[in-house]
């Protein structure tokens, strides 16, 4: 009984995903954009915004990048009228300024976010 009960305690452990613990001196800022289209709903502007959005992962100073469509559902205090929403982390606000200033931030904004988008919104909020 005893070699059961550890077997479902390892495989029950090792199922488990582990979420990345900040230090208390790991401050962080958060980057939120929620895009609204042009044309609501578009599948493939919004495949569109999600992979121009990946690239900009690999500008310098970014330390995580989500990007994603919405998800619809029916509680009044969840917002789902935009399209795609894009979370980014960075170690300060130096980081963020940096990024946003950056070239390939820069035009893929010009040329591949604003032709389509008909409007967007920022959050930034610094994490502890």
């Amino acid at each position: 009984m005893r070699v059961i009960m550890a077997m479902v305690l390892l495989f029950g452990i090792s199922g488990c995903s582990v979420m990345p613990v900040f230090g208390e001196d790991d401050g962080y800022l958060m980057h939120v954009v929620l895009i609204w289209l042009k044309e609501p709903g578009n599948p493939d502007h919004r495949q569109q915004l999600i992979q121009s959005s990946r690239v900009l992962g690999e500008i310098p100073g970014v330390r995580d990048l989500r990007v994603g469509e919405v998800v619809e559902g029916d509680r009044d205090v969840v917002r789902d009228d935009y399209d795609v929403g894009i979370v980014l982390r960075f170690a300060n606000a130096e980081a963020l300024a940096s990024y946003l200033a950056h070239p390939l931030h820069v035009n893929t904004v010009k040329t591949r976010f604003l032709p389509i988008i008909e409007r967007y919104e920022v959050m930034d909020f610094q994490g502890r």
